[in-house]
């Protein structure tokens, strides 16, 4: 319906919600070219004009970063709204995935941590293995795997072959944790439904291309 233009349209006053998007309600004779009646209805328009009577419709049209974050004055620079935009971004992504873990009783490195293990499965990892897949590293990742050790999660045992290294494998009572799990984090996923297919595709080599530069400027 964007290609579409609204004629005379009366409007109730525009409201804020709390999901972050302004609402009005239109109800207007709405008039459409030929190209946007042929893409909603297969076949080309019998007129120049094509009208829909008496549409009762909400309208949502997203905050800017500026307003949400109710800044007084602009970004200094189309780099620097990309950067907050994109913090404040992940900062909102990672609450909703805390707030599933939370439901869970554990925190988001301990899941991460128990992914890592499960992806690994059936076999064992050192800690030196699991803390360089994590998304976000921890200085003291021995302390974390004890945590789960003491909720039944995953043991702990030498490595056979060095005695100095110790392997931790996660256990059916963590594997069935995860997949109690694992309709949540998949509607998680599911916000990025938003966009579409090719939107998606750009948005994974636009943030590798990110991280390669931001790897170049500060190594791991």
């Amino acid at each position: 319906m964007s290609a579409g233009r609204y004629d005379k349209p009366t409007k109730a006053p525009i409201q804020r919600q709390s999901d972050g998007c302004l609402h009005t309600r239109t109800k207007a004779l709405n008039r459409i070219s030929d190209s946007s009646q042929e893409k909603i209805t297969g076949s080309p328009a019998a007129s120049p004009d094509f009208y829909i009577d008496s549409v009762d419709a909400f309208v949502f049209i997203p905050m800017g970063l500026s307003e949400e974050l109710k800044m007084n004055k602009p970004f200094i620079s189309q780099q620097h709204e990309l950067t907050v935009g994109l913090l404040f971004t992940a900062e909102r992504l990672r609450d909703y995935f805390l707030s599933i873990c939370q439901r869970y009783g554990i925190t988001t490195q301990q899941y991460n941590m128990l992914r890592i293990l499960r992806g690994s499965h059936p076999n064992a990892l050192s800690c030196s293995e699991v803390n360089s897949r994590m998304i976000q590293r921890s200085p003291d990742i021995t302390r974390l795997i004890r945590r789960l050790e003491l909720g039944g999660y995953v043991t702990r045992a030498r490595d056979s072959r060095d005695n100095r290294i110790v392997r931790t494998l996660i256990l059916p009572s963590g594997l069935t944790l995860l997949e109690s799990m694992d309709a949540d984090i998949r509607a998680m996923h599911d916000v990025f439904s938003v966009l579409s297919d090719e939107q998606r595709a750009e948005l994974v080599n636009t943030l590798q291309a990110v991280r390669a530069e931001l790897n170049r400027r500060m190594p791991l």
